[in-house]
């Protein structure tokens, strides 16, 4: 949303050498952003299992061992994007002259890592838990927010592609810390002290193994973007600016949300089933009674009517 806003304004209010610079470092910040949006979406499974389960003892672990590694991940990103900036940016064949505007972009739309990972790793908890308004409220604010500091910075204040850079970390900021701080007023007792005083490796070893896997299939099809981007900057500024108009992600991202809802509703239900909170008798309103008449009324309540006739003939023993 945020890099996407940044490119409809830069390349109506600056330039086609603007909207280039933008769009090239647009798909290494979607790249990057799917690695830890996948981390937090193996996590988020975790965290639905736990809550499912109603072993909130648990839950309480998973969230501490998580976040502590999603948030190294988070600073070892950092430790590579910044000292290999310009390394990077040579390997995707950025033009000589557009690699001053495109430093001054990534340079500072990079500060924002720590802010996505924020919002996604307490938007994930927050949905394992059943909440999924709060999480698309702090983005639609910051969505709003970015908008607003766009046309402020670049338009009103003259501040180039540094502005729109500056207008997305400052809106990633709000919906970062602002998620934050209402999980932690909502849900103290996740985060009032360490579940232990000793790490369990084995657990942060399976939350490991499946962030890693859930982060490599998020990115891996942004990764093949990347590379397509390298090609298309071989080929001068114009053939960029087309090429970042043209580039939309939003179907991916859809396709990535429904398997995040899907992965969270499915673990919290599979969570639930075995916990001892759900009785393993079914109950009476849904149970098949032995009785012919009580089961006819079943079906023919259940079943479509050019099914019933059809079901009926199953013997009872079936």
């Amino acid at each position: 949303v945020y890099n996407l806003v940044d490119t409809l304004i830069v390349g109506k209010c600056i330039g086609a050498d603007a909207l280039a610079s933008v769009g090239s470092a647009y798909t290494m910040m979607i790249f990057i952003t799917s690695i830890i949006i996948g981390l937090c979406m193996g996590s988020g499974a975790f965290f639905s299992a736990d809550y499912g389960a109603g072993e909130e003892s648990r839950l309480r672990e998973d969230v501490h061992l998580s976040f502590w590694f999603i948030l190294a991940v988070s600073g070892a990103i950092y430790l590579i994007i910044y000292p290999g900036m310009q390394r990077i940016l040579n390997l995707l064949q950025t033009p000589p002259e557009l690699m001053g505007l495109t430093r001054d972009y990534v340079s500072v739309v990079f500060v924002g890592i720590g802010f996505v990972f924020l919002y996604n790793f307490f938007s994930y908890l927050l949905r394992a838990m059943g909440n999924s308004v709060v999480p698309l409220s702090f983005l639609a604010i910051s969505a709003g927010m970015n908008i607003v500091l766009d046309i402020w910075f670049v338009v009103g204040l003259h501040m180039g592609v540094s502005g729109a850079a500056w207008a997305t970390v400052i809106a990633q900021a709000a919906a970062g810390i602002g998620i934050m701080l209402y999980t932690l007023a909502k849900l103290p007792s996740l985060f009032a002290s360490k579940p232990s005083n000793r790490w369990n490796l084995h657990r942060l070893w399976e939350i490991i193994v499946n962030d890693v896997a859930t982060g490599i299939q998020q990115s891996v099809m942004n990764f093949g973007i990347l590379m397509i981007q390298g090609l298309v900057n071989s080929f001068g500024t114009t053939i960029m600016a087309s090429f970042a108009a043209a580039v939309s992600p939003p179907a991916k991202r859809r396709r990535a949300s429904v398997q995040s809802v899907c992965r969270t509703a499915a673990s919290r239900q599979k969570s639930a089933f075995r916990s001892a909170r759900v009785s393993p008798k079914p109950p009476a309103s849904t149970a098949v009674s032995a009785s012919p008449h009580a089961r006819q009324a079943l079906l023919r309540k259940r079943i479509p009517q050019r099914l019933y006739g059809m079901l009926l003939r199953i013997p009872t023993c079936m």
